[in-house]
């Protein structure tokens, strides 16, 4: 089946304003017939979509780290495309519909479950949406800045960047970081060395909303804000970063 996606916001912003009228179909039907009637593009002709349905359907953080890889292997878009809610919202009302239902369950009252699917299935918010919220391009998305990790291997980047759910929205939702490979670099190595190296799993739980990582992440952006991050050498950055993390403990 081709890889398609919509081809106007017009089918996004139809699907958020009907979300209260299609609760049955999210919770348990489907959107073939409502699809029919939107102009679609297509993505991919050749591309095998099959693969969407070896995906772990279960709510659990825990299978998100095998979810984005089997995403990142099969799913070979550019990032300028990773970028399209229309792309995203497509695949979650169709090949990725069953996954996004079980990862997000609609269990929780119309009030609630509404605000879900506007996160979940659709894209709220243009760019944290795709980055954090999106059930598909949250897994697409933490494969790929994984990828982009010089001096750890994808699989040990993406391991720490999904240890904690929260810990991976920080990340991704700091500019000091994100803004910078190189700093990108020296913060996931670190974090690595203090997860898996040291297996000091403390360092990466929340007490009372805080976290020794949110700590950290702080005491970048504070120094972010006195220098230049990289104007400093590959070393000196790698001591900053290793310090701060130290001092969050």
């Amino acid at each position: 089946m081709p890889l398609k996606m919509f081809r106007s916001l017009s089918s996004l912003q139809k699907l958020d304003k009907t979300v209260i009228d299609n609760l049955d179909r999210y919770r348990e039907g489907n959107f073939s017939d409502l699809l029919r009637e939107q102009k679609l593009l297509t993505v991919d002709e050749e591309l095998d979509t099959s693969f969407f349905g070896e995906l772990i359907c279960t709510n659990k953080a825990a299978n998100d780290y095998e979810n984005s890889i089997l995403m990142w292997r099969n799913l070979k878009i550019s990032p300028r495309l990773a970028r399209e809610a229309r792309f995203w919202c497509y695949l979650t009302h169709t090949h990725g519909l069953e996954y996004t239902r079980a990862r997000y369950p609609l269990i929780n009252g119309n009030e609630k479950d509404i605000k879900s699917i506007q996160a979940h299935f659709l894209v709220s918010n243009e760019l944290r949406g795709i980055d954090r919220d999106n059930a598909l391009s949250r897994l697409w998305i933490s494969a790929f800045i994984s990828s982009k990790v010089e001096g750890l291997d994808f699989e040990s980047a993406l391991k720490v960047s999904l240890y904690q759910t929260d810990f991976r929205e920080q990340l991704i939702g700091h500019p000091t970081i994100m803004r910078s490979q190189r700093t990108l670099n020296e913060v996931m190595c670190c974090a690595k060395k203090i997860l898996i190296d040291d297996n000091n799993t403390d360092f990466f739980h929340r007490k009372d909303h805080k976290g020794q990582y949110k700590t950290w992440f702080h005491l970048l952006d504070v120094e972010g804000g006195k220098l230049l991050l990289d104007a400093l050498s590959k070393q000196q950055l790698s001591i900053l970063v290793q310090k701060l993390a130290e001092q969050a403990h």
